[in-house]
């Protein structure tokens, strides 16, 4: 009881004395923590964004349980999990018993025992309803990769999670016979042993395991995709794309950028996401604002220089035109 007066008494100072704000926000933030043992990730209503944070541990990025677990765990994060968030680490979801669905950028994937889903860092997803599956996740950072693996491991990243190359779930159909299950089991098991020695290598291996079997998949899942020069090039527009999207929308400037003609650049998209290259710009930043829309609070008047926009009424009508709504309409749409 007095720590739950000496709580109140800070935070009534805080507001006070605006001089104090740094120092009190450290302590108001340790107090929550405190009170907060139970949670295995925060997320805030406001600005839904979930970094990684375990209590065990805290030093290895990386994480495994069952989705049963996770289902218990609804309780204390207050359903947020059923709720559009952004996730700042990766994600491998392996289905073992049950069915269900997963948004994944605002799109429905519906799952059955046997599937794989694959979540990278930044995207937005929502978990379904339904509880009525089992199964595993594996949750980990690119830090824990960049650590443990050599740079080519780590680097293939961004073709394994690569949504415009492969999507993001792997049906039991086509993932056959790659025995995924035992890897799981296995690396829970390793997870939860007390036994610490080895404990980080073993966890690693296992996961680069994981990785070669969903490459492998891949492989078979696309085989008209042969280039290989033209899924460099296609993941070099994509990175220029994330980084230049506020200066320009222009696809001719992204050729000029990679040393390739217009023309070039508008085969390979069309070969690898069936869209013209200045279609695929259009979806990108489509999608990139719906996340800005679903995790802040951020003004369209913002939103229309953050994307290269001359003012709002040409913003609202690119955004109405892609999707069918306004900005404010896509926003309440998602409260529903």
């Amino acid at each position: 009881m007095p720590e739950i007066i000496l709580q109140i008494i800070l935070i009534s100072i805080y507001f006070t004395y605006p001089v104090l704000k740094k120092w009190l926000s450290c302590h108001i933030l340790k107090m929550f923590l405190k009170y907060s043992e139970n949670l295995d990730f925060i997320q805030m209503d406001d600005i839904p964004n979930v970094n990684f944070y375990k209590k065990t541990y805290p030093e290895l990025e990386f994480e495994i349980m069952t989705l049963d677990k996770l289902h218990k765990r609804r309780k204390n994060i207050s359903n947020k999990l059923i709720k559009f968030h952004r996730i700042n680490f990766f994600q491998i979801i392996y289905i073992s018993k049950g069915s269900g669905n997963h948004f994944i950028d605002f799109e429905r994937y519906d799952f059955e025992a046997g599937d794989l889903i694959l979540i990278s860092d930044n995207q937005i997803q929502s978990f379904g309803r339904n509880i009525e599956n089992d199964g595993y996740l594996i949750l980990f950072t690119e830090n824990f990769l960049i650590k443990n693996m050599l740079h080519r491991e780590s680097d293939s990243l961004g073709r394994l999670f690569n949504n415009y190359l492969y999507p993001p779930l792997l049906k039991k159909s086509i993932i056959n016979n790659e025995n995924l299950l035992n890897i799981f089991q296995e690396m829970e098991f390793e997870y939860n042993n007390e036994e610490l020695f080895h404990k980080e290598e073993i966890l690693i291996h296992l996961l680069k395991i994981i990785f070669l079997k969903i490459s492998r998949i891949q492989k078979n899942l696309i085989p008209r995709i042969k280039n290989v020069e033209w899924i460099q090039i296609f993941s070099k527009f994509r990175k220029e794309l994330k980084y230049g999207i506020s200066q320009t929308r222009d696809a001719d400037k992204y050729a000029e950028m990679l040393n390739i003609s217009y023309k070039h650049l508008n085969i390979i998209c069309k070969d690898i996401t069936n869209l013209s290259v200045k279609k695929f710009i259009d979806n990108y930043i489509v999608l990139e604002i719906k996340k800005d829309l679903a995790t802040t609070d951020i003004a369209v008047k913002e939103l229309t220089y953050k994307y290269g926009f001359d003012e709002p009424t040409n913003f609202i009508k690119f955004f109405k035109k892609n999707t069918g709504l306004t900005p404010i309409q896509f926003k309440d749409q998602l409260k529903k």
